[in-house]
């Protein structure tokens, strides 16, 4: 099957919002329908703030050969599963929360394949852009080659029942 639809080719297509204020929370999720279609390069599937590696406040959701996390109050934390095969279509959930017990996870249709307990140091997620298919539109590397279905960033905590609804509606 495929993915209705955004399609990134890898070479210079990205988006990017306004910013998402999440300053008012400790906590993310991000919900996304994905099919991978090239896991020989590193690719941006979607990343908050300038920099996800220095920028405090940021998170990040890309892979190579295999799905990579990094999520950062005012220290980052990366999480990276085992390889999966090409095409992966996928609905992908990341939570990271930034507290005295930070967690930083990542689901892959359904199955859990991240958990980092690392700590995130102190603070929230911030007032950032969101880049999607592209690390940092400034700098313009790590171009996606996807194509990206329904996409959820919710800050704050959600509850079991509100995450199988949203995951649900994503993968619709």
């Amino acid at each position: 099957g495929s993915v209705p639809s955004l399609y990134a080719s890898g070479s210079h297509g990205y988006a990017s919002s306004a910013a998402l204020d999440l300053s008012g929370s400790d906590e993310v999720t991000v919900i996304m329908q994905v099919r991978s279609l090239n896991a020989v390069a590193t690719q941006m599937f979607l990343e908050s703030g300038a920099d996800f590696g220095v920028t405090n406040g940021a998170f990040a959701l890309y892979r190579g050969d295999n799905y990579r996390v990094s999520s950062r109050g005012t220290t980052a934390a990366l999480g990276t599963s085992s390889a999966f095969s090409q095409p992966d279509i996928v609905i992908l959930v990341m939570r990271a929360k930034v507290a005295s017990s930070s967690t930083l996870t990542l689901e892959r249709n359904g199955t859990r394949i991240i958990t980092n307990s690392a700590p995130q140091g102190t603070g929230n997620y911030g007032n950032h852009i969101v880049n999607w298919m592209l690390r940092n539109a400034a700098s313009a590397s790590l171009f996606s080659t996807a194509e990206f279905g329904t996409t959820a960033i919710i800050g704050g905590p959600l509850t079991a029942n509100e995450l199988a609804t949203a995951v649900a509606l994503a993968a619709y």
